[in-house]
């Protein structure tokens, strides 16, 4: 478990550590420090502790007016008034990285990135419609979508979008609650299809492939859809908004946070492990044994960030080591989810 006072945390792409971002207050300030702080975990089923502290900060100027956390990519993304938008990455002690020169602030302005595999920024101008987007290797814009029209009834029309994890394609939910998919070398609208019940704090997720689109929704709804086609393929409830979704990187395996956490395989639809918390933003570990999530304190204090074993066989070896007795049938059941013990060795 690790504390801080922010809600942003990074698994490293080989899921040795983790990175933190704190800064308080929440909105950005000048004056405001920013750390970044950097915790090695333990290998093994050992984790109750983590090593290897590093941490950095600077502080905020007066030209400061929004920034972005991207948790799956570990990249904060600031905008100022006085010159482009910058980035560090909270995985690698908070260092700068992409010295573009777009696009300097202005109201209306929302951000959406892609991955570290493949960097591309898509800008989103709540006052016109329009989706740039722009290649953060080679400091170049590809393409503006204009994926809503003022002119259209319900506008503003842009609620939400996202790029999936190559920057190739683009997702958008309108505040009609359409979602459309768009081809970013053509700004070519490929896809429309129903959205979310609910449009306000709806949210929208690429599995690890780019190939299943999750729309989840605050009525407690969870769609994934095949990203090529839009057709359904599994349907999930939980109680009230989604807190964030992961795929573990054979993307058999899907986390949804809410009030609480669950694992489902994406193939039976069969619910695997349910979590005891309400976690943020999980994400499963490269080799799919562990979960990380993170859990806001009481009035946003403080957060930590929980590391959960999601393997049975993991979480029963685990157990032999921390208890003085064998689990009982219906502890095994309650528990461990399985119906009978397993035999002794």
């Amino acid at each position: 478990m690790i504390s801080s006072s922010s809600e942003n945390y990074a698994l490293s792409a080989d899921g040795t550590h983790l990175g933190t971002v704190t800064y308080d207050p929440f909105l950005p300030e000048p004056g405001t420090t920013v750390t970044f702080q950097q915790w090695s975990l333990p290998a093994g089923l050992q984790f109750d502790a983590t090593s290897g502290y590093t941490s950095s900060s600077f502080q905020l100027d007066e030209h400061i007016r929004d920034w972005f956390f991207f948790t799956q990519a570990g990249i904060l993304a600031m905008d100022f008034d006085n010159g482009p938008i910058k980035f560090w990455d909270a995985t690698q002690d908070g260092k700068t990285i992409y010295p573009i020169y777009c696009c300097t602030w202005k109201d209306g302005m929302v951000l959406a990135f892609s991955s570290q595999a493949h960097p591309r920024l898509a800008i989103g101008d709540l006052n016109t419609g329009a989706v740039l987007i722009w290649d953060l290797v080679t400091d170049a814009k590809i393409q503006t979508v204009q994926v809503a029209q003022p002119s259209d009834p319900a506008w503003p029309g842009l609620y939400w979008f996202f790029p999936n994890s190559d920057g190739e394609h683009l997702v958008t939910i309108r505040n009609d609650a359409i979602t459309e998919t768009w081809d970013v070398k053509t700004g070519k609208k490929l896809l429309t299809m129903p959205g979310p019940n609910i449009v306000d704090r709806s949210n929208i997720y690429f599995s690890s492939d780019g190939k299943l689109l999750v729309i989840s929704d605050c009525g407690g709804t969870s769609v994934v859809r095949d990203a090529a086609t839009g057709a359904e393929i599994r349907r999930f409830s939980n109680r009230a908004c989604s807190n964030g979704a992961g795929f573990s990187a054979d993307d058999k395996l899907m986390v949804l946070s809410s009030p609480n956490t669950k694992i489902w395989n994406l193939e039976t639809g069969q619910e695997v492990l349910a979590l005891p918390a309400q976690g943020w933003e999980p994400q499963f570990t490269p080799d799919g044994k562990c979960l990380v999530t993170y859990l806001e304190g009481e009035e946003l204090t403080y957060t930590t960030v929980d590391v959960y074993l999601d393997q049975l066989n993991d979480l029963a070896a685990l157990a032999k080591t921390r208890v003085t007795r064998s689990l009982t049938t219906a502890e095994y059941q309650q528990y461990l989810h399985v119906d009978v013990c397993p035999a002794e060795p």
